[in-house]
Formats: structure tokens, C-alpha cells, sequence
């Protein structure tokens, strides 16, 4: 793997600082702390103050701190990774990001390098990957998660990008349109398996979290903004039922929504068994030209085990197909998870309508695994904990949050017309 494992060479003899004195610096000391002697941190505002009396430090040019290796945690990596270049500093060799030195810093020598290279399904098989033995005595893991990379001006993601596709074993690595922009020499890797990115909405003909650019630009003006990710969750939240959606802006009452919801034949069968047809067609397609394809596992076992969270998140039981099928196309047949293992993500509730047309054999009672507020305000599936909810309970807090979202949208553009005297 020449010098990619053996990164702690960097910080040899060093002096770490960390850049950054908010939330991400503190929860990165607070876990390495033990491990790595950091000495001070660097913060454009060096009035900030941090963790243990830790110096705060205005950043310098290198020559004043040619001893410094820089761990730059903020979410504005990608400027600052900018600003430490203007200061003479190395990416890789002076400094890196958070997310590069926890990829970096387990990496052993000895061991081949692998890739995981996609979105989420990839990040969680790489995940799973790393309680299974007979994968992990062989193999270094890095995910590299692509939306990470769509940024231009994220320098030090690209270039740690190359840095890993150089010297990889093995790649794996979603199967979809423009993939080949993170992937040049993909013809110098010894073993490449694609799989499909998969897109699965058959439980869930309600979904439509697919925004129409005008729609997209009147939330922007609606909430005066120019960027959604700070209500994102919001937003996807009410796109994420388009009857329920329909039936809030009619004004329909809680009770009648929900009594509407909970009949068993809300959707029609033809409706529910036309989306499920398209769901296995879209699988098919999707499959094609990928090493692996999951179109026999899903058509097989959809009835029997609850085999999708939401349209485009896996439950763990196809996690772990995933995972069997990679490893049998490196030729390994026989391996075991390490019983630590285990994965979660928030469930999209399914109709009882759908319940009733395809058939589900789920262990009853139904019951969902979520995080929508207020559950718990969290997002992140990693830290966040789960509730386990009916659908009833589930819908009746939605609804209510669909209410007060359709209510300050409303306000919204009352306010909008009335400034514009339309």
C-alpha cells in the first residue's frame, strides 16, 4: 500500500492541533484525547476558548509551526483546507480532516486496501464489513462517501480520493449513471465488484420526496432562504406522503386523515400491485451491467421479511445479502458476523392497504422504528435512538407536523402577497 499505511508516520514527532473549537473539535478530542497528544487548536476567532484550558491559536504560516500536523475539524473543512494552502502547508502531509484521519489511522500495511466507493448502502456494507473476520484479517476498509465528493471545492476529499483509487485492491462500488468521474482507473484495480443503487418504493406508493424544480424554488422563497439543508428535514418530511400531504392542505381533520389512511382499501389493489411490478422492473434495470444483482433476493423474500426501511435505505437482512455476495466473489463461501453487529434505520410505516394487497407476512404487531420528533429530534442513524411506534402513533404525530409546516407555509405566502400586493 506504500506510504497510504503507514499515515501515523505524519504524526510522528509532531504536534497536533486541532482547527476548530466547536462541536466537531470537542467531540473529536473528547475520543482521541487518550490516544494522541494534542497540543492546541487553531481558530480563525482566537478569542474562542476550548477544552482543558487548550491554547486557542490565530493560524500562522508553516514556517512558524514546521513541528504542527493539523486536524481540521469544522464543517467548513473545504475553506479551510484552502486558507492552510495559501499558509504553506501540505494536504496529507501537514494536515488533514476529520473524516481522512479516522479512515487513515487504522490502516495496517500489511493488509490490502479496500474500497467502498457510493452512497449510503455502500457506507453501510463497508460498516458490516468490519465484523467479519474473514474479510477484515485480509483487508484495510475505506468508504468514501460520494455526495461528500460532489463539491468542487472540496480539494482535500478529491485528492484523498485518487490517493486511495492509486493504491486499492479492491473495489466496490454502487453501479449508476456518471460513477466513472470517481473512478478513471478503475481498469489498474485487481478486483472491482459494482452492485446497483437501489431504488425500492414498493411498500410505499405514497412516497414522493422527488421535488419539481418550481416547487424547490417556492420553498426557497417561502422560507427566504438559499439554502434548504437547514430545514431540509422538515421539507423532506412533508414530500415524504403525498395523500397525507393532500389531505392537510384541504384542511381535513386529524381523525378523518387517519381514518382514511388506516382503510384497508385506501389504495386500490391494482394501484399498490401496478407500483410493486414497476418497483421490480426499476430493480432489473438497475441490476444491469452490476456484479451483483439483488432483483432474486427482493422478489423472493419481500412478503416474508421486511427487507427495505424506506425506498432507498436496506433493512439489515439485505445488508447481510449484500455482504455474502461480495464476499463470494472474492471466493469466500464460508464466514460469520461477529455477534457485536447489528444495523438500524428509521422505518417508513406501510399502508395497511399494502399490508393487505401484497400479502406481507411481517411478524405482527406491525410496529416502526423511528426518529421523527417528538420521538427524537436526532437524525443521525448512528447515535440516534429509535422508538418503536403502531402506525396510528406514527401518523398521528406526522400529521400534526404536517399541520404547523402547511400552517407557516401558509403564513409564508400570505406575507409574500401582501408585500407584493398581489
Amino acid at each position: 500500500m506504500n506510504d497510504i499505511g503507514c499515515f501515523s508516520k505524519h504524526l510522528h514527532g509532531r504536534d497536533v492541533y486541532l482547527f476548530g473549537t466547536g462541536k466537531r473539535a470537542r467531540s473529536f478530542y473528547n475520543k482521541y484525547k487518550s490516544e494522541i497528544s494534542i497540543c492546541g487548536c487553531f481558530d480563525n476567532n482566537s478569542e474562542s476558548v476550548f477544552l482543558d484550558g487548550l491554547n486557542v491559536l490565530k493560524p500562522a504560516r508553516r514556517e512558524e509551526y514546521k513541528s504542527a500536523y493539523i486536524i481540521i475539524c469544522s464543517v467548513w473543512d473545504a475553506d479551510i483546507c484552502e486558507q492552510l494552502i495559501e499558509l504553506g502547508y501540505t494536504v496529507f502531509d501537514d494536515f488533514c480532516n476529520v473524516y481522512i484521519y479516522e479512515q487513515l489511522k487504522g490502516l495496517v500495511p500489511e493488509k490490502k486496501l479496500s474500497c467502498f466507493l457510493g452512497i449510503c448502502t455502500i457506507s453501510v456494507i463497508a460498516y458490516a464489513m468490519k465484523f467479519v473476520p474473514e474479510f477484515y484479517h485480509e483487508y484495510n476498509i475505506v468508504n468514501l462517501f460520494i455526495p461528500a465528493l460532489r463539491e468542487e471545492k472540496k480539494r482535500m476529499e478529491h485528492l484523498f480520493t485518487d490517493l486511495i483509487l492509486e493504491n486499492c485492491d479492491l473495489l466496490v462500488y454502487n453501479k449508476f449513471v456518471g460513477d466513472t468521474k470517481f473512478i478513471k482507473n478503475i481498469g489498474e484495480i485487481s478486483k472491482v465488484i459494482s452492485i446497483p443503487l437501489l431504488s425500492a418504493g414498493n411498500y410505499w406508493p405514497q412516497d414522493y420526496t422527488v421535488f419539481h424544480p418550481k416547487e424547490m424554488n417556492e420553498y426557497l422563497g417561502l422560507w427566504g432562504i438559499d439554502d434548504l439543508s437547514e430545514v431540509w428535514e422538515d421539507i423532506m418530511m412533508f414530500n415524504a406522503d403525498r395523500y397525507v400531504k393532500a389531505m392537510v392542505q384541504q384542511n381535513r381533520s386529524e381523525e378523518e386523515i387517519l381514518s382514511s389512511i388506516m382503510s384497508d382499501n385506501f389504495i386500490s389493489r391494482e394501484e399498490v400491485l401496478a407500483n410493486h411490478d414497476s418497483t421490480l422492473r426499476r430493480i432489473g434495470i438497475m441490476g444491469r451491467g452490476a456484479t451483483i444483482s439483488m432483483l432474486d433476493y427482493f422478489s423472493q423474500n419481500f412478503r416474508t421479511k421486511r427487507i427495505m426501511a424506506d425506498g432507498l435505505h436496506e433493512e439489515e437482512c439485505m445488508i447481510r445479502e449484500y455482504v455474502k455476495r461480495i464476499l463470494n466473489e472474492l471466493s469466500i463461501e464460508s464466514f460469520s458476523f461477529e455477534e457485536e453487529y447489528s444495523y438500524s434505520h428509521g422505518q417508513m410505516p406501510i399502508y395497511p392497504c399494502v399490508v393487505k394487497h401484497l400479502n406481507l407476512e411481517f411478524p405482527a404487531p406491525l410496529l416502526y422504528k423511528v426518529q421523527i420528533e417528538p420521538f427524537t429530534a436526532s437524525s443521525d442513524f448512528n447515535d440516534a435512538d429509535y422508538y418503536e411506534v403502531d402506525f396510528e402513533q406514527y401518523y398521528r404525530v406526522y400529521i400534526k407536523r404536517c399541520k404547523v409546516l402547511e400552517q407557516f407555509l401558509q403564513e409564508r405566502r400570505c406575507q409574500n402577497e401582501s408585500q407584493t400586493g398581489n
